[in-house]
């Protein structure tokens, strides 16, 4: 599969992860790459993270310090943080209804999230297992997108309806777009990086990422992979 390149002309970008890493592991290089091209990122956070770690007293309180650092690295503008306890999460009206207010304040062309049906990824001779927070967030995130956040007809008091351009699902079996990230690969290891409490949990991140990058692209061009979901003409 030949590697794309970001798409032009982004202005706005909204990621919704289920956990405090996820989506600098899964689309890192692309956020950096974007916000170096001058897109407003906004990343959303669906769980506290609490389950993450090891030996850690307040564990929430030192991912929420890590992903500060991590978003700085890759440029994004904000964090919204929804607080769901880790191992929770469930595609609820809430969070559903959370996550229609959010893509209507913020009025994204793209929307990066979670594949709803992922519950292992092969990379190779590696094996993921998929989350169930990962499908939670994924399933509700769709659900808010079409034909929620689209429609006035539904929750009015969130805003002004909004439709994005085109949805990136990461943390996918079977992606149909791979995206160079050359040029955002050293800021996704710099934001992995942050993520110290994590290193140490199922192989390090950032081993990990290196992984990913080569078995999506190869050494010299590392890639991230997505389904690709155009929704509406560019205007």
């Amino acid at each position: 599969m030949k590697l794309a390149s970001i798409p032009e002309g982004i202005e706005r970008v909204l990621t919704v992860s289920a956990h405090p890493d996820d989506s600098e592991f899964y689309a890192g290089g692309t956020l950096a790459q974007l916000a170096d091209a001058g897109a407003e990122i906004t990343l959303v956070v669906c769980t506290d993270g609490a389950r993450g770690g090891r030996d850690l007293d307040d564990i929430p309180a030192t991912r929420q310090r890590e992903q500060e650092a991590a978003a700085s690295a890759l440029g994004i503008a904000r964090i919204e943080r929804l607080g769901y306890l880790d191992g929770d999460l469930k595609p609820t009206d809430e969070l559903r209804d959370r996550l229609i207010g959010l893509i209507r304040q913020y009025r994204p062309d793209i929307i990066f999230g979670h594949h709803p049906q992922t519950f292992f990824t092969r990379y190779g001779n590696r094996v993921q297992m998929g989350h169930s927070d990962h499908r939670a967030s994924g399933t509700a995130l769709l659900d808010a997108v079409y034909p929620r956040s689209a429609s006035p007809n539904f929750s009015p008091e969130r805003g002004a309806p909004w439709f994005p351009w085109s949805l990136f699902l990461f943390d996918c079996s079977e992606p149909d777009h791979r995206v160079d990230i050359s040029a955002g690969f050293e800021k996704k290891l710099a934001a992995l990086t942050a993520h110290e409490s994590q290193q140490g949990v199922a192989g390090g991140l950032t081993r990990a990422a290196h992984h990913v990058g080569t078995f999506f692209g190869n050494e010299e061009q590392p890639a991230e992979g997505f389904v690709r979901l155009d929704l509406r003409g560019r205007r």
